[in-house]
């Protein structure tokens, strides 16, 4: 997700303007809130069973598109895809965003556009164990984070360490209105 987040400081339980790993356990801790102004609400794969949770409605991504008048598009994009029996068209809220995904890429990136500039954002990337959750496993990624050409930082993450986790990070939107993961 990419929200539009007030400036210019966050309060004290907000995640800091760096990168960071949190955990949550389900709807009601995501963060997700129709109260709250959102551009890029997206659920990989575009599998027609887009997640809607606390009310706020995500779009079925693919890895290039727009909508709402917001475009995304992705370099060297993941070449497989998951979705297990039973699927996500059966399950709703966080399980359906998290439980089919997009797999297989050791550096891709993810262009959010149409941003408006000088606008503070935070961007939300939604994940889950695959499986039980591990103290070491194989799964580790680098998020890193740019707004233009201003580096904002990266963030490691093993994946399996926690059910479910996000990776955040607020920024201001450049001239161009582009955000890199």
């Amino acid at each position: 997700t990419n929200e539009e987040a007030p400036p210019p400081v966050p309060p004290a339980d907000s995640p800091s303007w760096a990168p960071s790993v949190a955990a949550f356990t389900d709807d009601a801790d995501s963060g997700l809130s129709p109260l709250k102004s959102y551009t890029h609400l997206l659920d990989f794969p575009a599998n027609g069973y887009p997640a809607i949770i606390n009310g706020v409605a995500f779009t079925a991504a693919a890895m290039n598109g727009s909508a709402n008048g917001y475009a995304w598009s992705c370099v060297n994009p993941p070449p497989s895809a998951w979705n297990g029996s039973p699927t996500d068209s059966t399950r709703e809220g966080v399980d359906r965003l998290l439980w089919d995904f997009f797999y297989n890429s050791t550096d891709f990136t993810l262009t959010l556009s149409g941003l408006y500039p000088g606008e503070t954002y935070e961007t939300r990337l939604y994940f889950r164990s695959f499986g039980t959750p591990v103290a070491n496993s194989s799964r580790d990624i680098t998020c890193a984070f740019t707004a233009g050409a201003v580096d904002l930082g990266s963030v490691p993450h093993d994946l399996d360490t926690l059910a479910r986790s996000m990776v955040r990070c607020r920024y201001t939107a450049d001239k161009i209105g582009r955000a890199h993961v």
